[in-house]
């Protein structure tokens, strides 16, 4: 079994306001964006469809922002 942890994802919700929200993202993650709800789709279809070789992993979708040790 694989996972999917997404990161920060645009969305118009954002008690912050859009706005901030995005320049958030474009200061504090290396890709200079905040992912697209189109994004984090991608990768599930990848993992939907089975034609890879791949189990027990937790693919983190956040453009780089999470440093890990």
């Amino acid at each position: 079994m694989n996972a999917v942890s997404p990161g920060g994802i645009e969305d118009t919700r954002w008690s912050i306001g859009q706005e901030e929200f995005n320049e958030m993202g474009r200061l504090q993650t290396p890709m200079k964006r905040i992912a697209s709800v189109e994004d984090i789709a991608e990768v599930v279809l990848f993992l939907a469809a089975g034609r890879h070789f791949m189990t027990g992993q937790n693919l983190v979708i956040d453009g780089g922002r999470v440093i890990h040790h």
